[in-house]
């Protein structure tokens, strides 16, 4: 058996909790989460989907690109908006590229206050991290349409629209069919949730009401 066989998968984030979070102050939980709670829905999505065995970075490996790339032989992202204007990736960026392993990203979205948007001012640690997506990422999952059209525009044509990871929490193999059944049913009820009370953009206060 080859070595590479023998390596598991790198995985950035968590499996969807923190560990000894009540014994935390806010700060430092918070940067636990990337300083989104939304983050552990989707990074436990995420951990349920690879079938193999998992190094946890910053947890069973510790944050050392050399150390990742010993025990694994590619590293797995759970993404959210990383493509937004305003956006300073540097610190996160300059260690994917350290790795020197193949990155999978699953979820990657795209971010702008209008749909229709053509151009975009990305901090250069954007601009580098689409280098990496082209040079290191045979496949990508992204989050929908528009992240499809600011890709293609940056040169990159290689993904496929999957949305969110949460989408593959149920793994039942008739899920869709569920989906479907009750879609067919009259509506009962909606929740919705708005996460931000006072928004100041003009665009997310509409979106929010």
């Amino acid at each position: 058996m080859m070595q590479s066989e023998l390596r598991g998968v790198a995985l950035s984030g968590t499996f969807g909790h923190v560990p000894n979070l009540p014994f935390m102050d806010t700060t430092t939980a918070m940067q636990k989460v990337g300083k989104n709670c939304g983050n552990l829905v989707f990074q436990y999505a995420a951990a349920k989907l690879i079938g193999e065995p998992i190094h946890l970075v910053g947890t069973d490996i510790p944050w050392a690109p050399e150390k990742i790339k010993d025990s694994s032989r590619v590293l797995v992202i759970p993404s959210a908006n990383f493509l937004r204007e305003g956006f300073d990736f540097s610190g996160y960026v300059d260690f994917l590229e350290r790795t020197d392993l193949p990155l999978v990203f699953l979820g990657l979205g795209a971010q702008a206050d209008d749909f229709e948007k053509k151009s975009f001012d990305f901090h250069p640690s954007i601009l580098r991290l689409l280098d990496l997506i082209r040079e290191r990422s045979p496949m990508v999952s992204i989050r929908g349409e528009f992240t499809a059209r600011v890709l293609d525009s940056f040169g990159i044509d290689r993904f496929a629209v999957t949305g969110c990871p949460s989408n593959f929490i149920n793994q039942a193999p008739n899920f869709p069919e569920m989906i479907a059944t009750k879609l067919a049913q009259p509506m009962r009820s909606f929740i919705t949730h708005a996460d931000e009370p006072w928004p100041k953009k003009t665009v997310k206060k509409e979106v929010e009401k």
